[in-house]
């Protein structure tokens, strides 16, 4: 059972607090430890659209204002990790950058890719796939953009078509090809290392919709939105595994947390079973495209990207907007059993171990003998996470560490806000 208290860090901390020092010094982290060694740091400014914008635009029509803010809170971010990076030591000229997210065009020409992160960020082919190695591969892209058509005329939709609507495939292999990753809702299966809420009701509403089974609120922590979104989430196609009796699932109740796992994610999972088999020559490559009318942006959520990078997979753009409630596959038996089991084992293991990895070395940059870099608000809660993992500094603890980065997304907030809010 998940532990149930106050705040993510103990029963005297804010929450939303918490989340907020959690996720920021897992960015100083991840951003040191990519400078470091010798590889780029950028994270692209996602642009958000006017709402009932279409999502192929021949040009941008945006709102100057909200874009002005937008450009302005991702250069103070960006800003203050740059002084957080230089306070833990990092060389004089080695920064984290800044970009714009990449649109893509109906030709394909970019998308999401896993592995191409390290190519310099003026490469063309850090965001184009070329061609495509199967005639597969091509129609899944075409059935994922919408493009193809049924015999009346009308696309074939396949899997989540809504808010966030990344759907993960795998190209450039060999021995077959694996259909089209949505991302899906699920319960947590093993949440005893996890946190919920003891405060019900959220006076603090930070943390979103109260628990419970009336209309607006949410059957389960983690839900992303309120019940009564749910039927429109399930109409415009995403799978609620909780909701599948077929394989044994019963309904979310509050002692449950629901969790979310992004196309690219599977997609990865799919390759390193597959790159694990005897014989195989490659896994092939993962990649993860924007589909619907309401998804645009090509670029890999922060948590998506630390899994990626941790799997040997660099993203190719990676923002700092939310990843609510994302959350890693777990084995469905343990020890894992069956290939498929024992490859997502091993990438868990090594995301764990790099959740591990720059959690210590964002706290190691946050506050040194130097300065300290914090907010007065959050010395509270950046104190308690320092003491929740003093004793946890050991290879066998490293779920302490990666269970932490998934509590702090199911507290809503985008990522750049939180480092603006957490940094003085």
């Amino acid at each position: 059972m998940a532990k149930v208290q106050k705040g993510i860090l103990s029963d005297a901390t804010d929450a939303a607090l918490d989340a907020d020092v959690i996720m920021t010094a897992a960015i100083i982290g991840h951003a040191f430890q990519r400078l470091n060694t010798g590889k780029n740091c950028r994270f692209d400014l996602e642009v958000q659209l006017k709402p009932g914008q279409p999502t192929y635009l021949p040009e941008l029509d945006l709102e100057p204002a909200d874009v002005q803010q937008q450009i302005a809170d991702h250069h103070n971010a960006l800003a203050k990790i740059n002084k957080a990076l230089a306070n833990g030591g990092l060389p004089a000229g080695k920064v984290a950058q800044l970009g714009i997210t990449p649109f893509y065009d109906l030709a394909g020409q970019k998308v999401i890719i896993g592995g191409t992160g390290n190519m310099a960020v003026q490469d063309a082919d850090r965001y184009d796939p070329g061609n495509w190695s199967s005639d597969m591969a091509k129609e899944l892209y075409n059935v994922a953009l919408g493009t193809l058509k049924d015999t009346n005329g009308h696309p074939i939709k396949v899997g989540y078509q809504g808010f966030g609507a990344y759907t993960g495939f795998v190209d450039g292999r060999q021995g077959g090809q694996t259909g089209l990753m949505s991302t899906y809702r699920f319960k947590v299966p093993d949440a005893a290392n996890r946190w919920i809420p003891s405060d019900k009701s959220f006076p603090n509403p930070k943390l979103g919709a109260q628990i419970g089974n009336a209309p607006d609120q949410r059957a389960a922590w983690g839900i992303i939105g309120k019940n009564s979104d749910q039927p429109g989430i399930q109409q415009e196609g995403m799978y609620f595994q909780d909701q599948d009796t077929a394989r044994g699932q019963s309904p979310l109740t509050e002692a449950d947390i629901a969790g979310y796992v992004h196309g690219m994610i599977q997609a990865i999972y799919d390759v390193e079973w597959r790159k694990s088999q005897p014989g195989a020559k490659s896994g092939g490559t993962p990649y993860e495209i924007a589909v619907g009318s309401k998804t645009s942006k090509l670029a890999s959520c922060f948590t998506c990207s630390i899994f990626m990078e941790a799997t040997g997979h660099p993203a190719s753009s990676t923002h700092l907007g939310k990843g609510e409630s994302w959350c890693v596959l777990h084995p469905t038996a343990t020890p894992a059993v069956t290939p498929q089991d024992k490859a997502r084992q091993a990438s868990n293991d090594k995301w764990a171990a790099y959740c591990q990895q720059i959690l210590n070395k964002g706290m190691a940059c946050m506050v040194t003998t130097k300065a300290n870099l914090l907010n007065q608000d959050h010395e509270g809660s950046f104190a308690a996470l320092k003491a929740y993992l003093a004793n946890r500094n050991t290879p066998d603890k490293a779920y302490d560490f990666a269970n932490l980065i998934l509590d702090a997304v199911t507290v809503s907030q985008k990522e750049y806000l939180r480092v603006i809010s957490t940094l003085a």
